[in-house]
């Protein structure tokens, strides 16, 4: 694993202001409550700051951008990982250059089509900007698999790692066991398995994985920011980055 990279042990997730489908009934009113309401996004990050979490992975959706915008303009310094979508990476790259984003990752809709080509040039764009490279993935075992021996160059993956192996093709000990094969640097996504955990058994999971140097937290009210991030502090503060 690359030791220069320096992103931190906790990120807090925007996939709740997309109303992304993974929170299947909830999502309705996910993108209702903050994709039509920035303001509602910037509160969080506010409460999320104020706690001293510094991490943001972000999704550079506009509204989401707005948000962290404004943030910014408030003096919160976050330190952004930004993904790279496959519908304007250009634009992408140079949104999350302009913002600070001191990594970037290929958005899994690209890295999970496993085509070599189309996957490096983003990841050879993202080098070009200065940045880290890396990319997330839906299917992480078939993808990670393929990637293994695809000769590209990236130093992080963004991965679904929860304890009930929820949006996962495979299961989290077998995941665990390629990750460590690889060394790269591994962002975990989809702990909480979309609220289907209990956090503090979801959040104890992933902090006893040696495999994982960074958890990705989506949160979706001021209170689960209290609870969870506090959790998150708590547990991940003294395990192995």
């Amino acid at each position: 694993m690359d030791r220069s990279i320096r992103i931190p042990r906790i990120l807090l997730g925007t996939s709740p202001f997309i109303g992304a489908g993974q929170f299947g009934r909830r999502a309705a009113s996910y993108y209702a409550k903050f994709f039509l309401n920035p303001g509602n996004i910037l509160a969080l990050l506010r409460r999320a700051h104020g706690m001293g979490i510094e991490g943001i992975q972000l999704l550079p959706y506009g509204p989401v951008v707005e948000a962290v915008e404004r943030a910014m303009e408030e003096g919160m310094d976050f330190k952004i990982v930004g993904s790279v979508r496959p519908g304007d990476v250009e634009g992408d790259i140079r949104l999350l250059d302009r913002l600070g984003a001191i990594a970037m990752i290929a958005h899994a809709g690209i890295a999970d089509r496993r085509d070599p080509r189309a996957l490096g040039r983003v990841l050879g764009a993202i080098r070009g900007a200065g940045r880290p490279a890396g990319f997330a993935s839906h299917e992480p075992f078939k993808t990670l698999s393929w990637a293994e021996g695809a000769g590209l160059e990236y130093e992080i993956v963004m991965i679904p790692m929860n304890a009930a192996g929820a949006f996962m093709d495979c299961g989290p000990e077998e995941l665990a066991g390629l990750l460590k094969r690889l060394g790269k640097f591994a962002i975990a996504k989809k702990v909480l398995a979309a609220g289907s955990l209990p956090p503090a058994r979801a959040i104890a999971y992933v902090a006893g994985l040696d495999c994982i140097q960074s958890v990705a937290l989506g949160v979706a009210s001021e209170r689960e920011v209290e609870e969870t991030m506090a959790l998150a502090k708590g547990l991940l503060a003294g395990s192995p980055p």
